[in-house]
């Protein structure tokens, strides 16, 4: 059995990431209009006092195991995860673009233009 080339294959990888880059741009985009609604600083601010909460917790060893230890650690990263989400988010879509123009621009090189 003969193995495809990759020129063959390019068209299907391309319309992948068209795909991956249309659902993150369109992610990116929500996430930021929400970040702008005047409940994301409610919002944020409530993850903020149960983030506190949870590490003062995890800090006085008020854990009864090994396993609500993780649990808790892990709720901590989530929220500060879910409140840098806007941020984190432009900035995957910021390198994307600069991957965009570096690919255009390879490219174009290749091509002697």
């Amino acid at each position: 059995m003969n193995e495809p080339d990759l020129e063959d294959l390019l068209p299907d990888l391309e319309g992948l990431d068209e795909q991956y880059e249309r659902a993150l741009l369109e992610k990116a985009h929500r996430i930021a209009q929400l970040s702008q609604h005047p409940g994301w600083a409610e919002y944020c601010d409530y993850l903020v006092r149960l983030t506190e909460g949870l590490q003062l917790r995890i800090l006085e060893g008020k854990c009864r195991s090994f396993d609500e230890y993780k649990e808790m650690t892990g709720r901590v990263a989530g929220m500060r995860k879910a409140m840098k989400a806007p941020d984190e988010l432009a900035a995957q879509v910021q390198a994307l673009h600069e991957q965009a123009i570096i690919n255009e621009e390879e490219v174009e090189f290749h091509r002697g233009g």
